[in-house]
């Protein structure tokens, strides 16, 4: 019996140190990346991963942002949501060939245009009107007003419960983007210090995105004495943030989209990946999580933990490297703890998705020592 134990111990450390050789190995293959050879595409690639077989809603819409500014198309995110509609990039003059291919392959119908000429040219309605496209245009005289009316086209902007991000930095709404998308709850953009675009009466409740030195506290107290119940969802930076919101969206499924939380340049905020996300997040029910494009911060890396599916990594390797990837979805190492019981054998193995197995507890004196063993390392 012994000589069966030893040889099960010898075959369990080798699996052990294999395990650790190929932990990253393991990891990446939990991922998928949705990417093309510029915005236009990853944002078509984002397209076929949730509508793979083309629009199925009454309407059959989509909803066309600029590429080059990300507050419009992170504002839509209820729109998106309403409409189960994916958003789609353009450049300003005109509308690249192979956004009108994906157009066509979804058997879009309706095309929602956002912002004003300087966003999204004529020249572009034109181009999708000639192709027997019905195309709306949603737009206001700045992106806080554009906002506003994005939410009247979708509905939401009757809703008693609204988002308030700041319009200017605008990465705190990348975190309320999918709570947006999935609970058709109305984003607004404000500054540090007032909403130029002002809420509708009909809402009651908002929560904020961000700390105070993004939507101030006097706004916040602002709005308090208006009788509006106001929770703020904020952490140390960015992404904790996202944390925060990530659990107060509760989504259903374990899958989740991991995006760049800082802009990819270094003059202006800009998030060419991350701001078509919010219409995959409904379509999937899933969070959207922000991550350092080149360094594991251990926050993030503690939350993806308890997520136990597959993450939709948005954009290539210069966007969010691979290594960041591996580091953030490795769940672990195998690991044996040889217990000392006088004479006799106790185990605990420790698999890397966080169960405990202890063979064998020594002799019935050793009951004692084993249980101090377990309990110095964290096991119930």
């Amino acid at each position: 019996m012994k000589r069966v134990v030893s040889v099960l111990l010898i075959l369990l450390l080798a699996f052990s140190a294999f395990y650790s050789n190929t932990e990253s190995v393991n990891a990446a293959s939990g991922s998928e990346r949705l990417k093309g050879k510029d915005r236009y595409a990853t944002a078509i690639e984002i397209a076929k991963e949730g509508w793979p077989n083309g629009l199925d809603s009454n309407e059959k819409a989509v909803v066309l942002a600029r590429a080059d500014d990300p507050a419009d198309a992170l504002a839509a995110a209820s729109l998106a949501g309403v409409k189960d509609a994916p958003i789609l990039l353009t450049s300003t003059s005109r509308v690249p060939s192979s956004v009108m291919q994906e157009i066509a392959r979804l058997g879009t119908e309706k095309v929602y245009a956002l912002g004003g000429t300087a966003a999204i040219s004529n020249s572009v309605v034109s181009q999708l009107s000639g192709q027997g496209y019905e195309v709306e245009r949603v737009s206001g005289k700045n992106r806080f007003s554009t906002a506003a009316a994005i939410n009247e086209e979708a509905g939401t902007a009757s809703n008693t419960e609204a988002i308030l991000v700041n319009g200017i930095t605008v990465a705190d709404a990348l975190s309320a983007s999918s709570y947006s998308a999935i609970n058709e709850v109305p984003i607004y953009l404000s500054t540090k210090t007032r909403i130029p675009s002002e809420l509708p009466n009909s809402v009651k409740e908002v929560k904020i995105f961000g700390g105070s030195a993004v939507v101030g506290s006097d706004l916040e107290s602002s709005l308090k004495n208006k009788g509006i119940d106001v929770t703020r969802l904020s952490g140390k930076d960015r992404f904790g943030t996202n944390i925060n919101a990530n659990k107060e969206l509760k989504a259903s499924s374990e899958d989740f989209i991991l995006v760049r939380g800082y802009s990819s340049s270094k003059t202006k905020e800009d998030y060419p990946d991350a701001v078509a996300a919010s219409g995959l997040a409904n379509r999937m029910d899933m969070n959207i999580v922000l991550t350092h494009p080149t360094k594991v911060l251990n926050d993030v890396k503690q939350f993806v933990s308890n997520q136990n599916g597959q993450a939709y990594v948005l954009g290539g390797s210069g966007a969010i490297s691979q290594q960041v990837v591996n580091g953030l979805l490795a769940k672990g190492l195998f690991k044996a703890h040889f217990i000392y019981v006088d004479q006799g054998g106790s185990t605990l193995l420790q698999t890397p998705n966080g169960k405990n197995i202890l063979i064998d507890g020594g002799r019935r004196g050793a009951g004692e020592k084993v249980l101090c063993y377990l309990e110095d390392h964290g096991v119930e």
